[in-house]
C-alpha cells in the first residue's frame, strides 16, 4: 500500500511540473526563440513597371568579347514584376552591327532601390553573368544602376539609365488577324501575325540572329497582359515547342518573351519590340507592318 501511495504522489508531482514548464514555454518564460528572418521583397511595385528607353552598356575588355553599345539608337527596356529585359540592336563602338540583350531577375526590391542578377547576351548568344547591386528607382520616372560582372567577367563594368516613356500609356493597337497582316523587320530575320487578340504565330527567317533559331516556328503562342495601366500594352508569352528549325537542332525548345508596340516611324504603335530567350540564346527584333494592315 505504501508503494502504491508513493507512486501516486510521484505521479502527481510530475504532472504538476509538466504543467508549470508547459505554461512557461507558452508564455515565453524560461526559454528564448530566434526571431524570424524578414522575407526579402523581390517584386517591383506596379508604379515602376512598364516600357522605358535610354542607354545601357557592358564593357568586358578586349579579352571578353563584350562591347559597349553606342547610344545613337535608344536602348529599350521592359520592367516587369519579377525582372526585366533590356534590348539593343544597332552599332557597337567599332561601328559594327550588334544585338545586345540583358535579362534581369530581381533579388531585392524596395520603393527606391533594387538588386538583380543579369544574364548578358551578345549577338543572340549568352555571354556572361553580371549583377546590379545599387539600382535606383524613381517609380514611373527613371531606373538606373551599375552593372558588375561575375566569375570570369569580374572585371567587366557597365551601367543602365532609363526613363519611363509615355508610349507605354497609349492605348494599344487592335491587331488585324490573318497571315496577310504580318509584322516584320526589314531584314527580314522573322515575322509574326495574330490569330486572335491574344494568340500569334512567330516565324524566324533563315538568317535570324542567333543563327540557331533560323527557320524555327512558334505556332499558336498565347500572350498574357503584364502591365496594369493599359490592358494589352505589354504582353508576356511562352512559346509552344519550336518546330521546323534548321537541321531540327532546336525543335522542341521553348522560349519566354515579351512584346510591346511603340512609336517608331512617326505613328503611335507602328513598331513592335519582341524579345525571346532561354538560358543559352536570345532573339531581339523591332518589327513594323510591312505586309497588309497590322492594326
Amino acid at each position: 500500500m505504501k508503494l502504491i501511495a508513493g507512486t501516486r504522489s510521484l505521479f502527481t508531482v510530475l504532472i504538476s511540473m509538466a504543467l508549470v514548464f508547459g505554461l512557461q514555454a507558452c508564455s515565453g518564460g524560461g526559454g528564448s526563440s530566434t526571431p524570424a528572418t524578414p522575407a526579402v521583397n523581390t517584386s517591383l511595385a506596379s508604379a515602376a513597371r512598364g516600357y522605358y528607353d535610354g542607354s545601357a552598356s557592358i564593357d568586358g575588355g578586349t579579352n571578353n568579347n563584350v562591347t559597349t553599345a553606342t547610344t545613337g539608337t535608344k536602348v529599350q527596356a521592359i520592367f516587369d514584376e519579377k525582372g526585366f529585359v533590356i534590348a539593343y540592336k544597332g552599332l557597337d563602338d567599332s561601328n559594327a552591327a550588334i544585338v545586345l540583350m540583358y535579362k534581369g531577375t530581381f533579388t531585392e526590391v524596395s520603393a527606391t532601390a533594387f538588386k538583380a542578377n543579369v544574364r548578358v547576351y551578345v549577338n543572340g548568344v549568352y555571354q556572361m553573368t553580371s549583377s546590379i547591386s545599387n539600382g535606383a528607382i524613381d517609380p514611373g520616372v527613371t531606373l538606373t544602376g551599375a552593372i558588375v560582372g561575375t566569375g570570369d567577367y569580374a572585371n567587366s563594368t557597365g551601367d543602365i539609365s532609363f526613363s519611363y516613356t509615355t508610349d507605354n500609356a497609349k492605348t494599344p493597337p487592335v491587331y488585324a488577324f490573318g497571315t496577310a497582316n504580318r509584322w516584320r523587320d526589314a531584314g527580314p530575320t522573322g515575322d509574326l501575325f495574330f490569330n486572335t487578340a491574344t494568340n500569334f504565330d512567330a516565324i524566324f527567317a533563315a538568317n535570324s540572329v542567333p543563327a540557331r533559331l533560323g527557320s524555327c516556328d512558334a505556332i499558336g503562342t498565347d500572350t498574357t497582359n503584364v502591365i496594369n495601366e493599359q490592358t494589352g500594352r505589354i504582353r508576356a508569352f511562352t512559346t509552344p515547342a519550336l518546330t521546323g528549325c534548321l537541321n531540327g537542332i532546336d525543335d522542341g525548345q521553348i522560349l519566354n518573351g515579351y512584346l510591346t508596340n511603340y512609336k517608331g516611324g512617326g505613328t503611335d504603335n507602328d513598331r513592335m519590340l519582341i524579345v525571346v530567350s532561354n538560358d543559352d540564346y536570345a532573339y531581339v527584333e523591332m518589327f513594323s507592318c510591312l505586309s497588309g494592315t497590322c492594326f
